[in-house]
Protein backbone atom coordinates (compact mmCIF):
# COMPACT_ATOMS: atom_id res chain seq x y z
CA UNK A 1 0.00 0.00 0.00
CA UNK A 2 1.64 3.29 -1.08
CA UNK A 3 -0.17 6.87 -0.04
CA UNK A 4 -1.20 8.13 -3.95
CA UNK A 5 -0.74 11.87 -5.04
CA UNK A 6 -3.62 12.73 -2.47
CA UNK A 7 -0.95 12.90 0.20
CA UNK A 8 1.71 14.82 -1.92
CA UNK A 9 -1.32 17.16 -2.28
CA UNK A 10 -1.88 17.09 1.17
CA UNK A 11 1.64 18.23 1.86
CA UNK A 12 1.38 21.21 -0.79
CA UNK A 13 -1.98 22.25 0.61
CA UNK A 14 -0.94 22.53 4.31
CA UNK A 15 -3.27 19.54 5.07
CA UNK A 16 -1.40 17.11 7.69
CA UNK A 17 -1.84 13.42 7.87
CA UNK A 18 -1.45 11.46 10.59
CA UNK A 19 -1.90 7.68 11.15
CA UNK A 20 -4.02 7.01 14.65
CA UNK A 21 -3.97 3.14 15.47
CA UNK A 22 -4.24 0.94 18.44
CA UNK A 23 -1.18 -1.13 16.95
CA UNK A 24 1.51 -2.36 18.19
CA UNK A 25 4.05 0.87 17.49
CA UNK A 26 6.69 -1.28 15.80
CA UNK A 27 3.39 -2.66 13.13
CA UNK A 28 2.69 1.01 12.98
CA UNK A 29 5.91 2.33 12.17
CA UNK A 30 6.39 0.00 9.61
CA UNK A 31 2.83 -0.08 8.04
CA UNK A 32 3.58 4.36 7.99
CA UNK A 33 7.27 3.85 5.98
CA UNK A 34 5.68 1.28 3.20
CA UNK A 35 2.83 3.83 2.94
CA UNK A 36 4.97 6.58 2.06
CA UNK A 37 4.64 8.56 5.32
CA UNK A 38 8.07 10.89 5.20
CA UNK A 39 8.03 10.95 9.74
CA UNK A 40 7.42 6.90 10.82
CA UNK A 41 8.27 6.93 14.28
CA UNK A 42 5.41 5.75 16.58
CA UNK A 43 4.64 7.93 19.71
CA UNK A 44 2.07 5.75 22.42
CA UNK A 45 -0.39 6.50 24.36
CA UNK A 46 1.60 6.33 27.32
CA UNK A 47 3.88 8.90 26.42
CA UNK A 48 0.68 11.29 25.66
CA UNK A 49 -1.12 10.09 29.16
CA UNK A 50 1.72 11.75 31.15
CA UNK A 51 2.09 15.01 29.59
CA UNK A 52 1.27 18.33 30.42
CA UNK A 53 -1.14 20.39 28.13
CA UNK A 54 1.59 22.64 27.35
CA UNK A 55 3.91 20.13 26.32
CA UNK A 56 0.63 17.92 24.22
CA UNK A 57 0.73 20.20 21.45
CA UNK A 58 4.16 20.21 20.85
CA UNK A 59 4.75 16.78 21.15
CA UNK A 60 1.72 15.98 18.69
CA UNK A 61 3.27 17.77 16.16
CA UNK A 62 6.69 16.17 16.24
CA UNK A 63 5.18 12.38 15.34
CA UNK A 64 2.89 11.97 12.33
CA UNK A 65 2.31 8.34 13.95
CA UNK A 66 0.25 7.45 16.83
CA UNK A 67 0.12 3.88 18.61
CA UNK A 68 -1.74 1.98 21.06
CA UNK A 69 -4.33 4.72 20.90
CA UNK A 70 -7.64 4.31 23.00
CA UNK A 71 -10.10 5.97 21.63
CA UNK A 72 -10.34 8.86 23.29
CA UNK A 73 -6.98 9.54 22.40
CA UNK A 74 -7.90 9.52 18.90
CA UNK A 75 -10.72 12.23 19.93
CA UNK A 76 -8.24 14.37 21.34
CA UNK A 77 -5.49 14.14 18.69
CA UNK A 78 -8.35 15.12 16.02
CA UNK A 79 -9.96 17.96 17.97
CA UNK A 80 -8.82 21.09 16.98
CA UNK A 81 -6.75 23.30 19.95
CA UNK A 82 -8.94 26.51 20.78
CA UNK A 83 -8.05 29.44 18.99
CA UNK A 84 -7.35 32.85 21.03
CA UNK A 85 -8.84 35.42 20.08
CA UNK A 86 -6.85 39.21 20.49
Amino acid sequence: MKLGPGYKFGSWAKIRLVMITGDHPLIASYTAEKAGFLRFESSTHDRLEHLKESDFLKHIEAYDVFSRMEPLDKSKLITPPPCVLT
